[in-house]
């Protein structure tokens, strides 16, 4: 049975502070999760909410281990980075050493910096692996090949794969890090 870390109820630097509001030690599907209301630390406002999915499972490469959502209204302030950052040590407390990103959540509503990410989880002995859509659609190619290209100078542990035509994608922008096939990866791609 998993074992949960008490010490990790409330976590805060100067911008958020996490409460924790579930443990959940998942099942035969799910992995076990902590889930967190995020608060803006200045004015006591919950902004959102966070969870990190300690170890890997299917959902776990599809989702990756930090899922979040920063309410409307306070987006634009990289809530979901400095949230995201806290989380990290949770899960290299758990004996984790890659820590899956859904690359779309990142750079979809708040853009997340990947550098201090990386920073973060390298200084306690981990990595990040964002893992790329499934599908990218033809008016996304260019977003993606532009996010692809500034990921290469980032210490990434490497990146996650969900289609063969990606791995070509990458060879062709000279991708020179590790290339993980994820879920979405099946008999018939």
């Amino acid at each position: 049975m998993f074992e949960f870390a008490n010490e990790f109820n409330e976590l805060q630097d100067d911008k958020v502070m996490l409460r924790i509001i579930e443990k959940n030690p998942g099942d035969n599907k799910m992995i076990p999760f902590y889930y967190y209301d995020i608060f803006e630390k200045k004015s006591q406002r919950q902004i959102g909410k966070v969870s990190i999915r300690i170890g890997h499972n299917y959902h776990s490469y599809y989702n990756g281990n930090i899922g979040y959502e920063i309410n409307e209204e306070a987006r634009g302030h990289n809530y979901s980075y400095y949230a995201s950052k806290l989380v990290l040590g949770v899960a290299v407390y758990h004996g984790m050493k890659n820590i899956y990103i859904d690359a779309l959540g990142f750079s979809g509503r708040e853009e997340v910096d990947y550098s201090c990410l990386c920073r973060e989880l390298q200084a306690k002995g981990a990595g990040l692996l964002p893992y790329l859509p499934q599908i990218i659609l033809p008016h996304e190619e260019e977003y993606w090949l532009k996010k692809i290209i500034s990921w290469q100078e980032l210490p990434l542990s490497g990146v996650v794969v969900n289609n063969l035509g990606q791995i070509q994608m990458l060879r062709d922008l000279g991708w020179r890090k590790p290339v993980y096939g994820g879920m979405g990866l099946n008999c018939f791609n």
